[in-house]
């Protein structure tokens, strides 16, 4: 977006002669605004991350269990979750998914599961999965959760 605002203030410069006597105060107000633009999308971001950092420190890996996971092919997850949270609602989980044939690792994914759980309850989720390498037939499989980010109150 900003390259063709750069580009059609050249275009101008070359076309109108009136605009080149004013164009170093013009360019001098654009950078600055592209400036405090930079800035304030930096601090939104860093913002951002700083909340979702506490949000993943709200409900701990203890208060989350998980019943009937399995897969189906290579590709789908399904089963279900329940949040023993009293407060906090999940959000996502980050889950890490090991594939095996005969004790060789094969596959490694990590997922995000995007949930709405709240306090005492559970949700089924049915989850497509994405590995890099091909996946064998009779492989085992096990998970790990790595991560649970709340809905900030």
């Amino acid at each position: 977006m900003i390259w063709l605002v750069v580009l059609l203030f050249i275009i101008a410069l070359i076309f109108i002669p009136a605009l080149r006597k004013v164009a170093g105060g013009i360019t001098i107000i654009g950078v600055v605004l592209i400036g405090i633009i930079l800035l304030w999308s930096a601090h939104d971001n860093n913002k951002r991350e700083k909340q979702d950092a506490f949000a993943k420190t709200l409900i701990r890996t203890e208060q989350v269990v998980t019943e009937n996971m399995s897969m189906h092919g290579h590709d789908k997850l399904t089963g279900r979750i329940y949040n023993k949270s009293s407060q906090y609602t999940i959000d996502e989980l980050e889950i890490h998914i090991t594939l095996r044939d005969k004790n060789v690792i094969v596959g490694e994914t990590d997922e995000s599961i995007r949930v709405n759980i709240p306090p005492g309850q559970a949700r089924e989720i049915e989850e497509y999965l994405y590995f890099s390498s091909t996946v064998p037939s009779g492989f085992t499989w096990d998970f790990y959760i790595k991560s649970i980010k709340a809905i900030l109150p």
